[in-house]
């Protein structure tokens, strides 16, 4: 509410009045900060030291002979990469000591990365797999520590999000498709940028650098980004925060969970989950956009694909793509056979899955989806493309099952309500009540989402629709106007009677 009501026109007032992009991005720089401050003053330091950090690597990186300008030309010792096409290596005029700077830069970040997230999860692995765990070495006070319930790290807002930027910084510079940035607020602003640093979309610095030297805020721009922006928002306060009541009272008793209550729970997450995420992906693009830049998409209607390849080709695609071009592809990809192409996929998913959490459930959750895109890519996505209806029903139940880990985080947990869902005949005794999961808000929110999932969107830029012309006709007409201003005046209302649940993907 805060931030509706005070910061945003704040902040679109002074970005107004500071016109000049060298002074704005100080101004959002600072802004930013104080955004991340007031959510996190714990770590702003950290924020801090890994943007000193990663320009100083940046700088040695150059200093080394990468860059942009110094890229070889094809043919001439240089590479390319025959997936993607898009990036030559660059000729380094002390290639070793450029290799040994990008190690540096990586260890660096994967590092604190792991310290921070991954500390507890390692820990725990490692007092399980030594005889008599750490007590056993003499380490029985790291042990007892791992017993109450971790080495109490807390993990910092945003900083899978921001690590990640920071890797695609060094890595684009070692290859040469950037130049080091050499004024130090410019990568600040582009790593700290308060609109995506909490929750993405995660934008390649070779994305965001021309943004950061020239932009221009223009009013069909600005009106574009907030009735972006609206629509993000009625996604988020409206859609997923009314469907998340219904999630949470299913879940509330695990033990009262059968096998209708579990299934329609898992769907309804994968709908709350959906809108959750794809509306702040909205905002931020919307803020974005209402300030000069332009933010990658991040979903592109997932739920109506033909296969699991396809659905991880429309969500969270910056994820995908960051995976695709600094994992799967400098592993080899799949020029390298069948058999390690399937290798490949499934060290990608099972990464995937561990970057959205720090725990066994999310590695399995990872590693089933790999399972079917690796099934997919030995053959059975030709026959789900002749199926197009049979394709999107699969696919979406192979997502409907994984919610059952994912959202609890838990192999106990998720295991239990996997046996709900397939093995209802062991949990007769529960005999829960649908009707009391449900409210008239609920289940409105239910309709709505089902009905906002892709399939009337889909239809509707189709150029033979019928709706196409309705599309048309709706977008910046009067109607719009009145429904984005109804979308806005329900979001407060909503906000206002604390129905409010935070970003899912904010704690990743």
């Amino acid at each position: 509410m805060l931030f509706l009501w005070a910061a945003l026109p704040g902040i679109c007032l002074l970005t107004a009045l500071v016109r000049r992009t060298r002074p704005q991005n100080v101004l959002l720089l600072l802004i930013s900060l104080l955004f991340y401050a007031w959510g996190d003053p714990d770590h702003l330091v950290l924020l801090l030291v890994m943007i000193a950090v990663n320009y100083l690597f940046g700088l040695a990186l150059e200093r080394a002979g990468t860059g942009a300008g110094s890229a070889r030309p094809s043919g001439r010792g240089g590479r390319s990469d025959g997936e993607s096409g898009k990036w030559r290596e660059g000729s380094a005029a002390h290639p070793g000591a450029a290799r040994a700077v990008l190690a540096l830069a990586v260890l660096c970040n994967l590092g604190v990365l792991g310290v921070f997230k991954y500390a507890d999860f390692v820990l725990g692995a490692a007092d399980r797999i030594l005889p008599g765990g750490f007590a056993g070495v003499g380490a029985g006070r790291l042990a007892d520590r791992i017993a109450q319930g971790g080495t109490g790290i807390l993990q910092p807002l945003g900083i899978s999000f921001f690590t990640f930027q920071a890797l695609t910084y060094v890595i684009d510079l070692y290859r040469g498709r950037v130049r080091a940035q050499k004024d130090p607020a410019k990568l600040a602003l582009y790593l700290a940028f308060f609109p995506r640093i909490l929750s993405g979309p995660i934008e390649p610095y070779s994305h965001a650098e021309a943004q950061l030297t020239a932009r221009a805020v223009t009013r069909n721009g600005f009106a574009e980004g907030f009735r972006r922006f609206l629509y993000g928002l009625g996604k988020k306060a409206i859609l997923s925060d009314l469907i998340a009541m219904s999630v949470d009272r299913i879940f509330a008793v695990p033990t009262q969970l059968n096998g209708l209550s579990a299934w329609l729970g898992s769907a309804l997450y994968a709908l709350q989950l959906y809108y959750d995420f794809s509306g702040y992906s909205d905002m931020a693009i919307g803020l974005g956009r209402m300030l000069g830049f332009t933010i990658p998409e991040n979903f592109r209607y997932p739920y109506l694909s033909g296969s699991v390849t396809e659905f991880w080709r429309r969500w969270h695609i910056t994820l995908g793509a960051f995976f695709r071009d600094y994992l799967y592809i400098p592993l080899g990809g799949s020029r390298r056979g069948k058999r390690r192409t399937i290798c490949n996929l499934m060290v990608v998913f099972a990464l995937t899955g561990l970057w959205h959490g720090a725990g066994w459930a999310f590695v399995l959750w990872g590693l089933w989806h790999g399972m079917f895109v690796s099934l997919e890519r030995l053959g059975f996505r030709k026959f789900l493309d002749r199926h197009r209806v049979l394709g999107v029903i699969y696919t979406d139940l192979v997502w409907i099952v994984s919610m059952a880990l994912f959202r609890t985080g838990s192999i106990s947990e998720g295991a239990r309500t996997l046996s709900c869902m397939f093995l209802p005949f062991l949990h007769r005794d529960a005999q829960p009540l649908i009707a009391s999961y449900f409210s008239l808000q609920s289940l409105a929110a239910i309709v709505l989402g089902v009905s906002g999932c892709g399939v009337l969107q889909d239809s509707a830029c189709q150029k033979q629709s019928r709706l196409s012309a309705l599309r048309g006709k709706w977008i910046g007409s009067p109607a719009e106007a009145v429904y984005l201003a109804l979308v806005f005046a329900v979001s407060v209302l909503l906000l206002a009677g604390n129905t409010y649940h935070a970003f899912i993907y904010a704690r990743f």
